[in-house]
């Protein structure tokens, strides 16, 4: 998921959740008779409704709300798998890079100032892309996990040749203790 949608979902939720908590205190202050008092309650949107324009108004705001949420929804899928890619020396010799990624990150997750490393393969803008996410204490384990990152990261390049992208995300957790070497 990119950025632009994480961003998107948290103001949806805090504006969702900002209208359903003052939904529910109207509701309360409807049932005190704190608003309304038993009477007939008149919005601006009574002459509105009856109006002729009003179906088709609403029938295009339905679906502005339908083609928005089309979008939304596209932009949570998941990024497509990268399971077999071509080799750049061979038209015919394939690798499979799920498993190149796997074994990588098992490799990387070996190394003392690693504390957990996982592997993924899956196409980024149409290129195949192996991405390894290592997680790394935060004191002294980020310059010591550089190393070792490098040497996954290489190792996967020269097996898979330059078709494949490889990215490496080390992440610092703050709740580690320190690396001893």
């Amino acid at each position: 998921m990119t950025r632009a949608a994480v961003a998107f979902d948290r103001v949806v939720t805090l504006l969702t959740g900002i209208a359903l908590v003052a939904l529910g205190l109207a509701a309360v202050a409807w049932v005190r008779g704190n608003f309304g008092a038993g009477r007939a309650l008149t919005t601006p949107l009574a002459g509105w409704t009856s109006a002729s324009w009003w179906p088709w108004a609403l029938g295009g705001a339905g679906i502005v709300v339908i083609l928005l949420s089309l979008r939304w929804l596209a932009s949570h899928r998941w990024p497509p798998k990268a399971a077999r890619v071509n080799l750049t020396g061979d038209a015919t010799a394939t690798a499979d890079a799920t498993s190149v990624a796997s074994a990588a990150a098992d490799v990387l997750a070996a190394d003392p100032a690693v504390t957990k490393a996982s592997g993924s393969a899956t196409r980024h803008r149409g290129r195949p892309t192996v991405t390894l996410t290592a997680r790394v204490p935060a004191r002294s384990g980020l310059s010591a996990a550089i190393g070792a990152a490098d040497d996954a990261a290489r190792t996967a390049a020269t097996m898979l040749g330059d078709s494949v992208a490889i990215r490496t995300v080390l992440r610092v957790d703050t709740k580690a203790g320190t690396v001893v070497r």
